[in-house]
């Protein structure tokens, strides 16, 4: 005010939204970061404790300049880092009792903080005192500016995969200047690439070709310009992933070992007749690689399908598998219909076999985040197995069809196409369909594109009970901790789900084909869920996954969120399904 006092004034809500879901567009009532993650998981929790977390946020954003979803006590003078530390505390009990307290501590950091007279012999004139201000401000400024334009330069670095230099930039910066994300992304790069590197050398000297090829797939994901390790991929063998008999028995052998479920490794050659090996059960160091079609060994029908007829090319059994399984469902499947596991249509877009089966599909009992309209958790049967996009569209493959790119993130190559509208993606479909005449390419519905990000598992996450930013792009501060990348990443930058496919958690929410019903899943509380659409009309549609701004209860299997066909954002895309015959 007109004396100097600071003064904080609640102005409310800008909309006023309900209902048991989730809308991007704001039905979650206040502001991401800012909320206490009581009040982000259920509105009605909120107290004054929450008000006290929401004030903290806001003084942290006061202090550093920087957004509270990504928080950093290390940013924050000494003083403040224990208040703040309480203050923002995920339980509400362990915060400060009241908001008397609060103000009480911050009045002590004040006073602590408040200069001391000094005697001084000779008093510096008011110029001097104003002129060495200014100077220091000048020198502080023009620190900031570098520090800045250093960060950005590291920025570019990394996008041009010199990461030795970006993090050698990056260091040079003050450390409460550093852009603490770019350095970890950096890191994480260069410590699995190096890892990578050293297993390929030593495969290379050895003569170990066995999954080699997804090895350094795996490293051109990574470092996509790589010349050694292009030319490298270029000289090596194809047949990995084919499911013809391979041309000689010590490379067979050599795969097979790769291909076997935990604790089998091949100790004979292939047959004239068919694939069978000879197993004998010991550690194994390599899991199979997801790119592998071979044919299944006798007696995986059995054990997965509970029926005999190992050689029958027709299965009618719904498989109930888990994750250890879910890999052999989908090999066993493959050989079944005689179709690839994966396979890449005319754009170069890649999809995985999805097999049939049964899961339990919405929030189990007391899933942290979960809101009503994933209860009740029940049970649901797909009959059909379908291809499913291994990624969420990228720019480029939706640039290559449609001759444009929406997107606001657009640094970095392969990165998912955001800011697309549910109609959008229609239209993209429509083009795709129109281009490979006679397939069926639609976005996956609710029912499928849960059981794919599922893949057997039960947990709130593929990945199992918890998930942070190190998993999946996501904000990872609540409720797990690490930090955020702020924007979208590459697709593939994370490990594959035990189907193989990628960024179900996090980096972009995902459109389903369903309408959205708030109170869809209580018709199925009694009843088994036979292929679920969804419901016959509504105003909204469906979006699963979360996203790389969203926390991480935002990112479970189970999540619901909708919005209008209309909405675009710059964290929504879509994934693709192709429908099989």
């Amino acid at each position: 005010d007109k004396n100097g006092r600071a003064k904080l004034t609640d102005f409310g809500l800008a909309r006023a939204g309900g209902g048991s879901g989730h809308s991007l567009s704001g039905h979650v009532l206040g502001t991401e970061g800012y909320m206490a993650p009581e009040q982000y998981a259920d509105p009605r929790q909120a107290t004054a404790l929450s008000d006290q977390y929401s004030l903290a946020a806001t003084l942290y954003h006061l202090v550093t300049g920087r957004s509270p979803r990504m928080i950093h006590l290390r940013l924050v003078p000494e003083d403040l880092q224990e208040l703040l530390a309480t203050a923002l505390e995920e339980s509400p009990a362990k915060r400060f009792s009241s908001m008397e307290a609060f103000q009480q501590a911050l009045g002590q950091v004040a006073r602590r903080d408040k200069p001391q007279p000094v005697a001084a012999t000779t008093k510096p004139t008011a110029s001097e005192t104003s002129e060495g201000d200014s100077n220091l401000a000048k020198l502080y400024v023009e620190l900031k500016k570098q520090a800045e334009q250093n960060v950005v330069r590291a920025w570019e670095l990394y996008e041009a995969y010199d990461d030795e230099q970006a993090l050698t930039l990056l260091r040079s910066v003050p450390e409460d200047l550093r852009d603490v994300s770019l350095e970890q992304n950096v890191e994480e790069r260069l410590e699995k690439g190096k890892k990578l590197e050293a297993e390929i050398g030593q495969r290379v000297r050895n003569g170990r070709t066995a999954g080699l090829r997804a090895l350094v797939d795996q490293y051109l994901k990574l470092y996509p310009k790589r010349k050694d390790m292009i030319s490298l991929r270029a000289q090596l063998p194809n047949n990995e992933t084919a499911t013809t008999q391979p041309a000689n028995a010590d490379r067979w052998s050599a795969i097979a070992a790769d291909l076997l479920p935990n604790g089998e490794t091949a100790t004979s050659t292939p047959t004239t007749n068919n694939n069978a090996i000879n197993v004998t059960h010991s550690p194994k160091s390599q899991p199979a690689p997801f790119n592998t079609v071979p044919k299944p060994k006798a007696g995986w029908f059995a054990s997965i399908f509970g029926s005999s007829s190992d050689e029958s090319k027709s299965v009618s059994a719904i498989a109930v598998f888990d994750s250890s399984a879910a890999h052999s469902v989908q090999l066993a499947w493959a050989d079944s219909l005689e179709r690839p596991i994966e396979w890449t249509n005319s754009i170069g877009m890649k999809f995985r076999l999805i097999p049939p089966g049964e899961f339990m599909m919405g929030a189990g009992p007391g899933e942290y985040g979960a809101s009503d309209d994933e209860r009740p958790q029940h049970r649901v049967q797909l009959t059909k197995p379908f291809y499913l996009g291994i990624y969420p569209v990228t720019q480029a493959e939706y640039q290559k069809l449609l001759g444009t790119n929406p997107s606001r993130f657009t640094r970095a190559g392969s990165l998912p196409v955001e800011q697309v509208s549910w109609d959008d993606a229609q239209e993209f479909l429509t083009a795709l369909n129109r281009k490979e005449s006679g397939k069926t390419y639609r976005l996956p519905t609710e029912a499928q594109w849960e059981y794919a990000c599922r893949a057997g598992t039960t947990t709130p996450f593929s990945l199992g009970k918890e998930l942070n930013s190190r998993q999946a792009n996501c904000d990872g501060n609540n409720p797990y901790g690490t930090n955020i990348k702020e924007k979208t990443t590459p697709v593939g930058e994370y490990g594959a789900n035990p189907f193989g496919i990628f960024d179900q958690h996090g980096n972009v929410w995902e459109w389903c084909q369903d309408w959205y019903g708030s109170d869809y899943y209580q018709q199925f509380a009694n009843q088994i869920a036979v292929d679920p659409t969804g419901p016959a009309s509504g105003s909204s549609r469906c979006l699963r996954g979360g996203s790389w701004n969203y926390v991480t209860d935002s990112c479970r299997s189970g999540c619901r969120y909708y919005d209008g066909p209309s909405y675009r954002r710059y964290d929504v895309g879509f994934r693709v399904l192709l429908e099989l015959s």
